[in-house]
């Protein structure tokens, strides 16, 4: 297999050769860890959307190319998805993901939608939605229960709390 990377403005993303997705559709990820990683390849097995993930180490990176996810430093980049799954080891580190000066906050447009699968403080959960909604960003807070294994099966429980119409369109994904 042969993998191509691109720079742009001393960012990188890859791709597998000649893989391309018909509908245009990208769904971002932050968080390819034990539990995020699994969960990223499983969503890009159900359909033909692009996942995109976030990833710092090129030498991950190239593992989750193998499997069909195009990863990137730019953080723009995954700012550009219709939606964009967190998966982060506390509500300190979404915070910043989502809301620092460096991170999505500043890309983010109404009508995207942001689903945080981490576990996180109620108080910065509120915070974060209270922000995102005053932008017309939706969001979702949608825990997940289960051990790496089930991440990898695919068989985790998702506790969501949200908008039922928003819900209900990332579902599929879910």
């Amino acid at each position: 297999m042969v993998i191509y990377g691109s720079v742009h403005y001393k960012n990188f993303s890859f791709r597998r050769e000649g893989e391309q997705r018909m509908d245009g559709t990208k769904i971002g990820f932050f968080g390819l860890g034990v539990m995020g990683g699994p969960m990223a390849v499983n969503m890009g097995k159900k359909g033909s959307e692009e996942i995109v993930a976030f990833v710092r180490d090129k030498h991950k990176a190239v593992k989750y190319v193998e499997q069909g996810i195009v990863t990137t430093v730019s953080v723009k980049e995954i700012s550009e998805a219709a939606v964009i799954f967190l998966s982060l080891p506390d509500g300190d580190v979404v915070e910043e993901i989502v809301l620092g000066s460096e991170y999505l906050f500043r890309y983010l447009e109404p009508g995207q939608v942001i689903v945080d699968l981490s576990t996180s403080d109620y108080g910065i959960t509120v915070k974060i939605g209270k922000a995102l909604q005053e932008k017309g960003i939706h969001f979702l807070d949608a825990p997940v229960s289960g051990m790496e294994q089930r991440a990898i099966d695919g068989t985790l429980a998702v506790m969501c709390g949200g908008e039922r119409e928003v819900f209900d369109a990332v579902r599929p994904y879910l």
